[in-house]
């Protein structure tokens, strides 16, 4: 295999394991690279060697993080969801109820009769669906409330996941690209000494070792349960009774 193939495939890597987002500053590094690479192709294939696996770890990094993050959320309404399917499995009973009530008049032979059922009948069951569509109107409005609380939650989430991924990119491509211009590699942990008057000896190892301690930026952490103790909503509810 020639250099030039060698180069267009370790170039391809590159793209591959960096293309999660199209990020400008990126984009405009893996242009740099790209040219550098051609400039200096008796350094790429060294170089390379080094950086993509660490542009690699980071994108199935990246790819982990927005995992939990939306499993987390997915989680959080499921349980939201189950918690209110009571309210709903009741709220639909009580409709069947009503409905119910106002058809059994059809079944009334006499039509005096029939007709004064469902006079009857109709001014009751709107009393019930009156109910019915406050109490709904109620447990709708908490839940879109919950709904929205975590799709804050799970954005701060995607934020967080984002701005590492962009930030320890850009570091991996810039000392890549330091490496394609003079060869020179960063390698974790390193060593250096230092020149005193005093007779010579090395200063303690110092790690430069890249991990993700330097992410300061709060993550939000999902509970895949809500609140430790919540009591259902008090919802009035005329005949039939609401729970």
């Amino acid at each position: 295999m020639t250099l030039k193939c060698s180069l267009v495939l370790l170039l391809g890597l590159v793209i591959a394991v960096t293309g999660k987002l199209n990020v400008p500053k990126i984009q405009a590094l893996k242009q740099q690279t790209t040219v550098l690479s051609e400039q200096n192709p008796k350094n790429a294939p060294g170089c390379f060697s080094v950086y993509v696996p660490r542009l690699d770890s980071i994108s199935a990094q990246y790819e982990l993080e927005i995992t939990k993050c939306n499993n987390a959320f997915d989680e959080q309404i499921a349980v939201e969801d189950s918690y209110f399917s009571h309210h709903r499995s009741q709220l639909d009973q009580n409709g069947v109820d009503s409905c119910r009530a106002i058809i059994d008049c059809s079944s009334i032979v006499g039509y005096v009769e029939a007709f004064e059922c469902f006079a009857k009948m109709g001014a009751e069951q709107s009393k019930s669906m009156l109910t019915l569509s406050a109490n709904a109107l109620q447990v709708a409005a908490e839940l879109k409330e919950s709904y929205q609380l975590f799709e804050t939650k799970q954005t701060i989430c995607l934020n967080n996941a984002e701005a590492k991924y962009v930030k320890d990119t850009t570091h991996e491509y810039e000392q890549l690209i330091k490496c394609l211009t003079d060869n020179t590699m960063t390698t974790y942990p390193t060593t250096h000494t230092t020149r005193s008057t005093t007779p010579r000896s090395t200063t303690t190892p110092r790690s430069t070792m890249y991990t993700a301690d330097w992410f300061t930026t709060p993550r939000t952490t999902f509970s895949t349960s809500t609140t430790t103790t919540r009591a259902p909503p008090t919802l009035p509810m005329s005949t039939p009774d609401w729970y």
